[in-house]
């Protein structure tokens, strides 16, 4: 199962699980924010599990479905920063039976973290 969530303040949250059985969590920024647009590599500030591994206009195609219920325009308009919980020391059902589980409570707690990076870094 997924989460998403549109904020008061205009970000939309979301986690999914991919088809390889691995959860992921974005935060779409509005346009006016200053890393809508940048690559994930350029923003080096955010402390998420593995990283920021994605940065693009629109969300994973398959995330679209859980987007409709919370996004508004910024499915269009934001842009999608994420993450994923498929690295060495992960359980990645294809892959790796050994490593940490993740369930979605885990992902929403890192997703969380990257939602008070942007709003911290939208303050200035």
């Amino acid at each position: 199962m997924a989460r998403a969530l549109m904020t008061d303040d205009g970000y939309v949250c979301v986690t999914r699980k991919t088809g390889r059985g691995v959860w992921c969590g974005y935060v779409a920024v509005p346009p006016t924010h200053p890393w809508h647009g940048l690559d994930y590599m350029q923003i080096e500030s955010v402390k998420v599990h593995g990283g920021l591994t994605y940065a693009e206009h629109r969300p994973p195609e398959d995330a679209l479905l859980e987007l409709r219920l919370a996004s508004g325009d910024l499915v269009d308009t934001g842009w999608w920063l994420g993450f994923d919980c498929g690295h060495w020391g992960d359980f990645i059902p294809v892959l790796q039976k050994d490593g940490h589980v993740w369930t979605e409570d885990e992902v929403w707690l890192e997703v969380e973290k990257l939602l008070t990076a942007a709003r911290h870094e939208a303050a200035g």
